[in-house]
């Protein structure tokens, strides 16, 4: 699957995924969107698949998406690496 870039989301995170903020809507019986604030700091691909790794240990995604910009805010703090 492709992580892909999109505009930054207006939502807030549920915790911190290696550092950076993200957030996961149930998509389907299959799992989930994974999205992740990336801030300022460039998407490289060693950072992406990085994210990409540490999601999928604990969550099923269907969907991940990275944008820039920061969360409004947080409605948890389920933070993992």
């Amino acid at each position: 699957m492709a992580i892909r870039h999109i505009e930054c989301v207006a939502d807030r995170a549920e915790g911190l995924c290696c550092g950076f903020p993200y957030n996961t809507e149930i998509v389907s019986i299959n799992g989930v969107w994974f999205h992740v604030w990336l801030g300022d700091a460039a998407p490289t691909q060693q950072l992406l698949h990085a994210l990409e790794i540490a999601a999928r240990r604990q969550r099923d995604i269907v969907r991940l998406t990275y944008s820039a910009g920061q969360p409004t805010g947080f409605w948890a703090h389920q933070n993992f690496d």
